[in-house]
């Protein structure tokens, strides 16, 4: 099984000493894409690529109907690309259209392999296993692989990835590119094919969804992977910004756990339930359970059914799936999260907050966990959110009160809570309060978590008020997850420094007028 570093630059000299950077990382092979090269630099490539260890790079020449750079003519590409053959390539990227016309002749490749490849720009292919088949068969008896991509429209199309890299014969990759393929890149080992292509750690990546070769190796349990590999991982729009593959992967190597923790792009609650049964159909995927997040947590709800739990019946949304036999039971492990950040950064027991006036905008459904968890408590809530219909709902199933979204600024809480995704990667400008609204015997809890400072709180620290910033509640709902799936409690200061680190922020929550 190979990882493969793809790279790419104008300059030869950059290229090489990416190559070798990538070796000694770890990368079993490195893909030098010459079509990425300048001009008067592909010769110079090819000639410096004999630097590298022979058999350890693969030479690639993509044309732009493929995704690349190349308008060479067909005897150019041969001919370069033969040139890399004996000049101590392990492979070279021969194209379908290529392959198909006389290439190469009984000894040209010396002790190259082929791969032959083609990549679909505007989606999955009509019978991608009989188009496997047939690159298969223009390899002939050089040894090497079929390559197939696609770009990925539906985060279920990584199932027929893993399908075909499980079922087709044959050596093979199987890629479906983009932000929404990475389960196909990184679960390539699990299923059994030639090897999956990742980006480098000093360089851009080659292709959308690459991962690079720093985090396969040490957060995704690339070495590690086997056939019984679990899979977690984190369903929302957007997702890239998520911290939560971070702390899992992390603990799963702690308890020397045989899984993966990813992060999934889907958009819709179509693409939702498509993948969670795409899930379920295939029992040796050992998929687990996912973390559910912005904008499917009522969605996730619906998909359990009455695998739902009580509470988060009650909630209306789930932010926890856990495959059972009999189906997914959903869970909210949010309304715990909050409470716990809430009383830790006032200073205060939960009981405190009995009595006590709390604004929250936003009705969605971190909303539901946090009004569910301080109307037990007693807490006077008032919701504010631009749906004023939703709202109300809210407001009712809780028996708190509304206020209308524009007058927000005039609301009379002691706690203001953002439960809203403004203020989230990517979007960090955005607030969803303005400092008319931001009185100095104000607390301001923000459930967003990345980043840790928020626009609405750097707001709230210069208006006087105390802070709480959502990582406390990130730590506490997360912990709550691997427990419900591990049946074992994680170290919450690990998932604590994690989150820090990466959010280059040391503050503690809690904090006033700092």
């Amino acid at each position: 099984m190979r990882l493969i570093v793809s790279i790419a630059d104008d300059q030869a000299e950059a290229v090489i000493a990416s190559a070798q950077s990538a070796l000694q990382t770890g990368a079993d092979l490195v893909e030098l894409r010459l079509d990425q090269a300048a001009p008067d630099q592909v010769d110079a490539l090819v000639t410096a690529a004999t630097e590298l260890p022979r058999g350890r790079w693969i030479a690639t020449l993509r044309s732009e109907e493929e995704g690349g750079r190349c308008t060479r003519s067909a005897n150019d590409r041969r001919a370069i690309l033969l040139r890399a053959a004996v000049s101590g390539a392990g492979y070279i990227d021969v194209e379908r259209r290529d392959a198909a016309a006389p290439f190469w002749h009984d000894g040209e490749l010396g002790d190259a392999g082929l791969i032959v490849s083609q990549h679909c720009l505007e989606g999955i292919p009509v019978n991608p296993a009989g188009i496997l088949r047939q690159l298969r068969e223009l390899r002939g008896n050089v040894h090497g692989a079929a390559k197939l991509a696609w770009a990925c429209r539906d985060i279920a199309e990584n199932l027929t990835a893993l399908d075909l890299m499980r079922g087709v014969p044959g050596e093979r990759i199987v890629i479906a590119m983009g932000e929404k393929g990475v389960i196909s890149r990184v679960l390539a080992r699990k299923c059994g094919a030639f090897g999956t292509f990742c980006a480098p750690d000093d360089g851009p990546a080659t292709a959308a969804g690459q991962v690079t070769v720093g985090a396969m190796l040490e957060d995704l349990g690339w070495v590690g992977q086997t056939a019984n590999t679990q899979l977690f991982g984190v369903i929302g729009s957007p997702i890239a910004h998520s911290m939560s593959p971070a702390i899992f992967n992390a603990q799963f190597r702690k308890a020397a756990a045989n899984a993966v923790y990813l992060p999934l792009r889907v958009d819709s609650e179509r693409e939702l339930r498509g993948f969670l049964e795409g899930c379920r159909s295939r029992p040796w995927l050992n998929a687990r359970g996912f973390s559910v997040t912005v904008p499917h947590k009522h969605a996730a709800l619906g998909v359990a059914g009455q695998l739902a739990d009580p509470l988060t019946r009650r909630i209306g949304a789930a932010n926890t799936l856990d495959f059972m036999e009999d189906g997914i039971a959903a869970y909210n492990t949010d309304y715990a999260g909050a409470l716990g950040a809430i009383a830790a950064g006032m200073g205060v027991a939960e009981d405190a907050l009995t009595g006590m006036r709390v604004t929250v905008l936003g009705a969605g459904g971190v909303a539901r966990a946090v009004v569910a968890g301080l109307t037990e408590k007693g807490a006077k809530v008032t919701i504010y959110n631009r749906s004023a219909p939703r709202a109300s709902a809210l407001s009712s199933d809780f028996n708190c009160q509304t206020g209308d979204w524009d007058d927000r600024q005039r609301h009379n809480g002691e706690l203001l809570i953002n439960c809203t995704s403004l203020g989230m990667q990517p979007a960090v400008e955005e607030t969803p309060m303005s400092p008319e609204g931001l009185r100095r015997d104000l607390a301001v809890f923000d459930t967003v978590y990345n980043p840790r400072e928020t626009r609405l709180l750097r707001l709230a620290r210069a208006a006087g008020c105390r802070t709480i910033d959502g990582v406390a509640m990130f730590v506490q709902q997360a912990a709550a997850q691997y427990l419900l799936w591990m049946s074992r409690v994680p170290d919450t200061e690990l998932f604590e420094r994690i989150v820090s680190d990466r959010l280059g922020s040391a503050r503690r929550t809690g904090g006033q007028g700092e």
